[in-house]
């Protein structure tokens, strides 16, 4: 008797979370020094359904200014991703109505979806923060008059630390409009951790047991980089939320990540080369 095809199945098994993972990704650069139009039009490249796993992301990820390099290479490869890019990043500190106003300009340069962070040294500083409240309302009324736009508020939870801040927060964004609930902006010492996400995922599911009828999203950012780490987040999902599978697509649950991608496919050829009978 061989176990080969126990070792098939269960490496089959591994590649379609694989492949599930690399759907859910927002694949991102955001190296102010470094970032290229070319790195943007390779990072669209990388995560489109070339790659080895045959999976395009959800969305790639880039500043304002990288937003039509990123549409051009994506009509040009013909990929449905989504263009993603931050306002108020990474530190928070903008003001209300410039942060409007570089919201109304990357949805103009073509950007599907803006990551807000807030003010969040205002929860540190006072458990609370009406600006981070104007800020997310305001916003989202930006993205409401343009016609289209997903919003993802960016609590900054290593620097939150505290469930109690990280819950207020994220009521606070849910409140005023947030489509997603961002973990981080993967610029601090501290990123996402399995506790932040699961005050953020009660949030949700709290809301939705309150009668909410949009059904807000998570995005864990900062510090996933293999397999195990993103595997933790969706087994996270599937303990806290009654209706995990349909909340595990791209349209409610993300990752953003730089590295993940590159380590999901190097440790994918690994096995195949390995399993080759």
């Amino acid at each position: 008797f061989s176990p080969r095809p126990r070792v098939r199945d269960n490496n089959m098994a591994e590649r379609e979370m694989k492949r599930k993972m690399v759907s859910l990704m927002d694949l991102t650069t955001l190296d102010k020094e470094g970032d290229t139009e070319d790195k943007v039009k390779q990072l669209v490249e990388k995560g489109s359904i070339a790659n080895a796993l045959q999976t395009e992301v959800a969305a790639v990820c880039v500043y304002p200014e990288f937003v039509p390099a990123a549409k051009k290479q994506i009509a040009a490869l013909g990929c449905q991703m989504r263009v993603a890019t931050v306002v108020n990043f990474p530190s928070g500190d903008g003001e209300v109505e410039q942060i409007k106003l570089d919201t109304k300009g990357a949805l103009d340069a073509g950007a599907d979806e803006i990551d807000l962070v807030i003010c969040y040294k205002d929860y540190l500083q006072s458990a609370k923060s009406s600006r981070s409240c104007q800020l997310v309302h305001g916003v989202k009324e930006v993205i409401q008059q343009h016609g289209r736009g997903c919003l993802k508020v960016i609590l900054e939870t290593g620097e939150l630390k505290s469930s109690d801040l990280i819950q207020k927060s994220a009521e606070d964004a849910l409140q005023h409009g947030a489509d997603f609930l961002k973990t981080s902006t993967g610029k601090t010492p501290a990123g996402a951790s399995l506790e932040a996400a699961r005050v953020m995922l009660q949030v949700i599911k709290a809301a939705g047991e309150a009668g909410s009828t949009k059904v807000c999203g998570l995005k864990i950012s900062g510090g996933v980089r293999t397999f195990e780490d993103a595997l933790g987040y969706i087994r996270l999902v599937e303990e806290v939320l009654p209706d995990s599978a349909d909340f595990l697509g791209p349209e409610t649950f993300r990752f953003g990540v730089s590295g993940l991608l590159a380590n999901l496919l190097r440790e994918d050829a690994k096995v195949e080369s390995g399993s080759a009978y």
